[in-house]
């Protein structure tokens, strides 16, 4: 056999060996644990308000800020709470506004937990822009709040999420969970008490 039969077959092999080797090299990378991912169970707890106005107070002050608790988009479930947690604001409520106990509550309860603020006036300035749920729910609010929710699983890696509303808040969860994304909603809960009745839960099936 000549040397030049025997480079030929090493080049043969070779685009054989490459293939082999970036495989390899993806398949690492994809079971390679994220450096920057979140273990909620390694989280140092947050003081939880239970004043509502605090929120509203940190949105007028810090115009764009993220509620203590709420919306790290490294946080990855852990196998005991697999599914993150939506936080659905009321009429005229706003993701920092409405849920400065919410946030930080569940967060020290070991949740990835995420805000929007949906239903906005397009365009509007701050502090206008803190307003939310005064846009037409079914045009505006329900696409906004299921477009975060898919947001939350593309980054958290999970295959449903639990929505928590506040009034109208709960009205858009229900619809996310029924029309837009039927299948990705595990939970939709309701915050909100009418008298002396308990706040009321239901699982979507």
């Amino acid at each position: 056999m000549t040397s030049t039969t025997i480079a030929a077959g090493r080049l043969t092999r070779l685009p054989l060996v490459l293939t082999v080797a970036l495989t390899a090299v993806a398949l690492a990378l994809v079971s390679a644990p994220d450096a920057r991912a979140t273990d909620p169970s390694e989280r140092k707890p947050l003081p939880v308000t239970h004043h509502f106005l605090s929120g509203a107070a940190l949105a007028l002050g810090t115009p764009g800020a993220t509620l203590p608790g709420t919306n790290d988009w490294n946080c990855r479930p852990s196998v005991d709470k697999p599914r993150p947690v939506v936080l659905v604001h009321g009429t005229m409520g706003g993701g920092t506004t409405n849920w400065a106990t919410y946030g930080p509550l569940l967060h020290n309860e070991g949740y990835c937990v995420y805000t929007l603020t949906y239903g906005a006036i397009p365009g509007a300035a701050w502090p206008l822009s803190e307003l939310g749920g005064i846009s037409d729910i079914r045009r505006v609010s329900v696409p906004q709040v299921a477009e975060f929710v898919d947001r939350v699983l593309e980054s958290t890696g999970a295959e449903q999420v639990d929505l928590v509303g506040h009034s109208q808040g709960t009205l858009v969860s229900g619809l996310v969970a029924k029309l837009e994304r039927p299948g990705r909603v595990h939970t939709v809960a309701s915050s909100l008490r009418c008298g002396t009745a308990p706040a009321v839960h239901w699982q979507i099936r």
